[in-house]
């Protein structure tokens, strides 16, 4: 009777150790297909928004130094982040290239005056030259005409004193 029992809980401990496998088998399967399945759906989580922000950032890179395109932000997570940044980084650089052009402008507005500055000056320049050189003329003219007349009058009395000796 006891090798009965005995044989009966060998019997037992099998049938329960091979239900107990495939119970253990079935739950890894299960396990590891749900496990598979949450590795594709975080991994689809993560790449779908990666490649929407990356064919959207390729798309402004291509698009011949267009600083109007933005990137869509979506969500708050650390992508809608990443496109909230990216955009804040575009409107820091269209800022800072509308002042470089309005700085480029007042320089080009200020060289063009100082060119009309300095012709100008050129002009006053040359206008004074000419009244020295008029002034110059004028007063070698004086000169010789004082000089000839100092001749006329140094002539004319050498005749009226040769007169008035001879009188």
């Amino acid at each position: 009777e006891i090798d009965e029992d005995v044989s009966h809980l060998i019997e037992k401990n099998d049938v329960n150790a091979s239900r107990n496998n495939t119970i253990l088998l079935v739950t890894t399967i299960i396990s590891s297909i749900i496990g598979i399945l949450l590795s594709m759906m975080l991994l689809k989580s993560i790449l779908l928004p990666l490649r929407t922000i990356n064919n959207q950032l390729m798309d402004i890179a291509n698009g011949e130094g267009d600083l109007t395109k933005t990137v869509k932000v979506k969500g708050n997570n650390e992508f809608g982040q990443l496109a909230s940044s990216f955009n804040a980084f575009v409107t820091s650089l269209k800022e800072m290239i509308i002042q470089i052009s309005m700085s480029a402008n007042q320089v080009a507005a200020s060289s063009e005056q100082l060119s009309a500055s300095a012709e100008q000056s050129e002009a006053s320049a040359k206008q004074v030259s000419s009244s020295m050189q008029m002034i110059a003329t004028s007063s070698e003219q004086q000169y010789n005409l004082t000089e000839n007349s100092l001749h006329s009058v140094n002539h004319s009395l050498e005749h009226l004193m040769k007169v008035a000796q001879t009188t």
